[in-house]
């Protein structure tokens, strides 16, 4: 997969506290915000932070197409590709399972087409096409 890195999310109990804890690191809050979707409304933030984005919310997207409950901490990896309907081609084809299949959405940071995915282990991560970027 041609990808780079392009966040790691985490789920937190507390959004605000966590983004500030950060910042207190030397991290820059870039987003606070509330997003609403098909699936319901959820809260973030987005960091810069040691070289690589932070993504904090209470709440994945994904969560509730896992078999069990999501535990706080890490979550999974996004990683930015140039075609995201291309790469699932790809992984579909190497085993891997769409969680959520390809969407569209917009917010502060801007548009992406996005998908989550879960590899033949059990690992979950995100493809992410940037549309427009206002990050």
């Amino acid at each position: 997969m041609d990808a780079r890195l392009w966040n790691i999310g985490m789920k937190v109990r507390d959004v605000k506290a966590e983004a500030d804890y950060f910042v207190a690191l030397g991290a820059d809050l870039r987003i606070h915000e509330t997003l609403s979707t098909p699936d319901g409304t959820f809260e973030y933030a987005l960091l810069d932070f040691a070289g690589t984005r932070l993504f904090l919310t209470p709440v994945t997207v994904f969560e509730g197409r896992l078999p069990g409950p999501l535990p706080e901490g890490l979550t999974h990896a996004v990683f930015e590709v140039a075609d995201v309907d291309r790469e699932l081609e790809r992984l579909v084809a190497l085993g891997t399972e769409v969680l959520i299949p390809p969407i569209e959405v917009s917010a502060a940071l801007g548009s992406r087409r996005l998908a989550f995915c879960r590899s033949p282990g059990g690992l979950v991560f995100e493809v992410l096409q940037i549309r427009e970027s206002l990050v």
